[in-house]
């Protein structure tokens, strides 16, 4: 490879290493929760706990993310 094009190659890949990577939709996260699907972080069943957090994350208030779970 030569050496002019390495510092771009490795511009791209950092950049391409940052990049957000696709979540759980809202939907995903509440029906993940209600069925005591495996969190791929914890390697345990999704808690409340976790599925109101992963809510916020994408932008929802504690209350609506509560609410939206429990209805």
């Amino acid at each position: 490879m030569p050496a002019d094009a390495q510092a771009t190659i490795l511009t791209l890949w950092s950049l391409e290493r940052q990049a957000i990577r696709r979540q759980l939709t809202a939907a995903q996260v509440k029906k993940a929760w209600a069925k005591a699907v495996k969190n791929p972080l914890t390697g345990q069943p999704w808690t409340e706990d976790e599925a109101r957090d992963a809510l916020v994350a994408r932008g929802y208030t504690v209350n609506d993310a509560l609410t939206f779970l429990h209805t």
